[in-house]
């Protein structure tokens, strides 16, 4: 998450758990009075989850950022870049959404993952997603259910890698084919030429992907040479 808000933005930004810690302190005791559980309840997080936050143990997920930010009335970038003044956190008439607690039954959320996990692997989810489903904090769960939640967390990264592989492979086929074929014919096998043969843009997401086709064309370069 930090790698993708700071690909996305200027240059010069560096994304800092020490500025978020600061700035979620001070947007504490303007915002919410101090108040670790009413900051929870506006940003709709677990209270476990934001003690976590507040203390700088944990980096939050992308969803739990926009969430607290909003929370803040801040853009998710400026919470991390710098740290902001207590004056930038500046409380407003409207009272801060209240959202109810919920209760966990941990007896039915451990055989819902453990009925998830004994799923095939094509339609298995994860466990975001699962809790997520559910109506529940999924940092929570997983604190609360370490042992569980990381035999989940591994076996769906280790299986979704293995697709993703499998994928990669079919792609790797179907590219060098086409390229192959357009070389051959003295075509050559620019982004738009390729696209347009495969009909999809998956061959420019995955780095591996992208260096076939640079040996592809120096091969090439050497035939034609």
């Amino acid at each position: 998450m930090f790698n993708l808000l700071q690909s996305s933005s200027r240059n010069n930004f560096q994304p800092s758990l020490g500025c978020l810690k600061q700035n979620l302190q001070h947007a504490k005791m303007s915002l919410f009075g101090n108040s670790a559980l009413a900051f929870a309840r506006a940003a709709g997080v677990h209270h476990s989850s934001m003690h976590d936050l507040l203390s700088g143990a944990v980096r939050p997920g992308l969803e739990t950022l926009f969430r607290i930010s909003h929370a803040c009335q801040q853009s998710s970038a400026e919470m991390l870049a710098r740290n902001l003044p207590s004056s930038c956190f500046q409380r407003n008439n409207r009272a801060a959404p209240r959202r109810p607690c919920k209760k966990y039954d941990w007896g039915l959320i451990d055989r819902s993952v453990r009925c998830e996990m004994r799923k095939p692997v094509a339609v298995r989810i994860s466990l975001n997603r699962l809790c997520k489903s559910m109506g529940l904090d999924s940092n929570y769960v997983a604190k609360r259910l370490p042992g569980l939640a990381r035999e989940c967390i591994i076996e769906f990264r280790a299986n979704s890698l293995e697709r993703h592989q499998q994928r990669i492979r079919s792609v790797d086929v179907l590219l060098t084919s086409t390229m192959t074929r357009m070389m051959e014919s003295g075509v050559w096998p620019s982004h738009r030429k390729i696209r347009k043969a495969l009909g999809k843009s998956i061959c420019f997401r995955d780095p591996q992907l992208c260096r076939l086709r640079h040996e592809l064309m120096d091969r090439f370069n050497f035939i034609r040479l």
